[in-house]
């Protein structure tokens, strides 16, 4: 199944995109009994959780520590992510059918798509109010080197040092 997620405009090295991911999800075997199934949906919720811490320790180093996009693996982050959503669409019916009872969360009634482009979005504004304005932006970085170089071009220029 190819599932398509939007990602941030100023997201690292996705910049905007949208990004389809490959991901293949079984149903769960008949054989499992509702107790394990129930285990294995907390277990994909856990993970979705865990993804999302992720994506705000990518997001802090993305924006705060500037490191290189390419090193940031929000890909690995976001298709995990929609795995464990996904599992999570496949076992909430089958405890169901089996007789169990589970519940939607409010998030997971959306698509597995939207759920993520929420989590993401979520997480940037969380990252955004830590920084409290720390951020500056990339236009602004290079703005202020060109004009130092002008700068420092004008004076040795006025003062007629050879360059």
């Amino acid at each position: 199944m190819e599932v398509k997620v939007k990602t941030l405009k100023d997201m690292g090295g996705l910049a905007g995109d949208e990004l389809a991911l490959n991901i293949e999800v079984a149903s769960p075997p008949p054989m499992m009994k509702v107790e394990e199934l129930e285990e294995a949906l907390q277990t994909n919720r856990q993970l979705l959780d865990g993804y999302y811490d992720g994506l705000l320790d990518h997001m802090r180093n993305d924006y705060i520590k500037q490191v290189p996009p390419w090193d940031l693996p929000y890909h690995s982050l976001l298709k995990n992510s929609v795995t464990a959503r996904l599992m999570i669409d496949q076992l909430i019916p089958a405890i169901n059918a089996r007789g169990g009872r589970a519940k939607f969360t409010q998030l997971e009634t959306k698509s597995a798509e939207k759920h993520i482009e929420i989590l993401m979005g979520k997480a940037d504004k969380t990252v955004k109010e830590e920084m409290g304005g720390k951020m500056i932006p990339m236009s602004t970085v290079i703005i202020l080197i060109f004009l130092v170089a002008c700068a420092v071009i004008g004076y040795l220029y006025l003062t007629n040092t050879n360059f």
